[in-house]
C-alpha cells in the first residue's frame, strides 16, 4: 500500500471535486490497463489513491448523507445504508441507531467505543436494495476509511454489506490484513426478535471476548 498526503489533498480538495468525472474515467482505464497486463500491484496502488480521492470529494457532498461515527482502532461496523427515515445527523438517534446501540450495550459494548459506517452513505427510495453503480461507488470510498479506521475487526452487517466483502454468517474470515465476521443487520434482528435477536447478541458478546 502506499501513502497519501493528507494535507496535500486538503489542499487541491476545491479543484479535484470539479474533476470528479474525469477520475472515475482516468480510474476505469487505469483499471483495465493493468488488469490486462496482469500488473496487480500497480493497480491496487491506482485504487488507494482513487478511493482516497472519493473520500475527499465527499467531505462536502452536495447531497444529505449519514457520516460514519465513532471510535478508529477497534471494532468497525459496516451496514448497507440509510433508511430513508433517517434525520442524516446522529446515527445514534435514528430509529436503527436507536436498537443497535441497545443490542450493543446488551452484549457489554459501549456504542461510542465502536466506529459505524455504511457501504453507501445515501439513502435510497423506499429502502430499495443498492444497484451495482452504488455498491461500486460506495466500496471505493470505503476502502479508504478502513485504511484510516484501521480497524481490529470489521462487521458485516446485512447481506449486501457481507456479499461485497465475501464474508460469511457468523464465521470469521479475512479480507485483506482485516480479521471480519458477517452478521444479521439489526434491522431484521429487530423485527424477528427471540432466537434470531439471542445469537445477534451472542455473536456480539463473541466479538467482545475476542478483541480482550
Amino acid at each position: 500500500m502506499i501513502k497519501i498526503n493528507k494535507d496535500h489533498f486538503e489542499e487541491k480538495r476545491s479543484s479535484i471535486k470539479a474533476l470528479n468525472l474525469q477520475y472515475d474515467k482516468t480510474y476505469l482505464t487505469f483499471q483495465d490497463v493493468l488488469n490486462k497486463g496482469n500488473k496487480f500491484s500497480s493497480m491496487e496502488k491506482i485504487q488507494d489513491i482513487y478511493a482516497y480521492t472519493k473520500f475527499m470529494i465527499n467531505l462536502n457532498p452536495k447531497s444529505k448523507r449519514l457520516e460514519p461515527q465513532g471510535k478508529r482502532e477497534g471494532i468497525m461496523f459496516i451496514g448497507t445504508n440509510p433508511s430513508e427515515r433517517s434525520q442524516l445527523k446522529d446515527l445514534w438517534k435514528d430509529p436503527y441507531g436507536i436498537y443497535f446501540g441497545e443490542f450493543l450495550r446488551e452484549a457489554g459494548i459501549d456504542p461510542l467505543e465502536v466506529w459505524v459506517t455504511n457501504l453507501y452513505k445515501y439513502p435510497t427510495e423506499n429502502n430499495r436494495p443498492l444497484t451495482l453503480e452504488e455498491i461500486s461507488d460506495g466500496k471505493l470510498e470505503l476502502l479508504y476509511e478502513i485504511q484510516y479506521v484501521n480497524p481490529k475487526i470489521i462487521i458485516l452487517l446485512g447481506k449486501q454489506a457481507m456479499e461485497v466483502f465475501n464474508a460469511k454468517l457468523y464465521e470469521f474470515t479475512e479480507y485483506k490484513k482485516y480479521k471480519t465476521l458477517g452478521m444479521l443487520h439489526p434491522s431484521y434482528v429487530n423485527r424477528m426478535q427471540g432466537q434470531i435477536k439471542e445469537e445477534f447478541i451472542k455473536q456480539l458478546k463473541k466479538i467482545k471476548l475476542w478483541l480482550q
